[in-house]
């Protein structure tokens, strides 16, 4: 018999990181910014599974090389990104940013854009998996 076990899956979600900042965006996220409740529910379902899981908040921290040690620091065994059509590029610069790096963690992305044009959103952006 076999005493080999599976890696536990380790799931890091992600907010995208913004291209930029402006003064405007700037005053949202001071006054009026909350953490993304989808990725919250998405966080409690996989950890009620025995998933472990982290979220990085690309809004709350914009820092790549902090995305970079998160990733390192927590070895997901796969990254999930959600995405706004308002915040799509954001995504695919982040999705490209983590696979240029950390090519074997499947990537994968969910949010309304993506479920609206879901063959579009895979043709434009080669680092989703």
């Amino acid at each position: 018999m076999n005493n080999i076990h599976p890696q536990k899956h380790r799931v890091l979600l992600v907010v995208p990181i913004p291209q930029s900042y402006n003064h405007f965006t700037i005053q949202f996220i001071v006054n009026y910014y909350t953490p993304n409740m989808s990725l919250a529910t998405i966080a409690g379902y996989l950890i009620s599974k025995d998933i472990e899981v982290e979220i990085f908040d690309g809004i709350m921290d914009s820092s790549i090389i902090n995305l970079y040690k998160k990733i390192e620091n927590f070895a997901p065994t796969h990254i999930g990104l959600t995405a706004f059509t308002s915040n799509i590029k954001s995504a695919w610069k982040t999705a490209k940013a983590i696979k240029t790096k950390f090519n074997k963690i499947p990537i994968t992305i969910g949010g309304f854009h993506v479920s609206a044009l879901p063959e579009e959103s895979l043709a434009e952006c080669p680092y989703i998996d």
